[in-house]
């Protein structure tokens, strides 16, 4: 997920690529579909977020992917907040945090990443 400007161009032209490609796997659709839309919404582009909203709402259903869910959820809490419906992006963003600590509890990563030990570790040197 990303800032606007050049970052944010360059991630949006990416997953705008990565969608046009002929038989990219569900999931990955579901990702890129999911940051597409937060990426509109945090470059100030709240209108084009919705206009992808339905799409990616079917995709992330579709696909069952949890990183896929956890970013079209805070991305539908920017697209609240951005409309001024506060109350709303604040319930979702509960609802995403209540969720993420779900799937920790459960030993997995809000992206679908197991975790091993509850900490992040470093790379030993070689």
């Amino acid at each position: 997920m990303c800032e606007p400007g050049l970052a944010g161009r360059v991630a949006r032209r990416a997953s705008r690529r990565a969608l046009a490609l002929a038989g990219l796997p569900g999931d990955l659709r579901a990702r890129h579909l999911a940051r597409l839309v937060h990426n509109l919404v945090s470059a100030g582009r709240p209108q084009d977020a919705r206009k992808l909203l339905g799409q990616a709402r079917h995709a992330v259903r579709s696909a069952g992917d949890p990183d896929a869910n956890f970013t079209l959820a805070v991305s539908e809490a920017l697209l609240d907040y951005a409309s001024g419906s506060f109350g709303p992006a604040l319930e979702r963003i509960e609802a995403v945090n209540r969720r993420r600590s779900e799937l920790e509890r459960a030993g997995t990563r809000a992206t679908g990443i197991p975790v091993v030990d509850g900490s992040a570790r470093r790379p030993r040197p070689l």
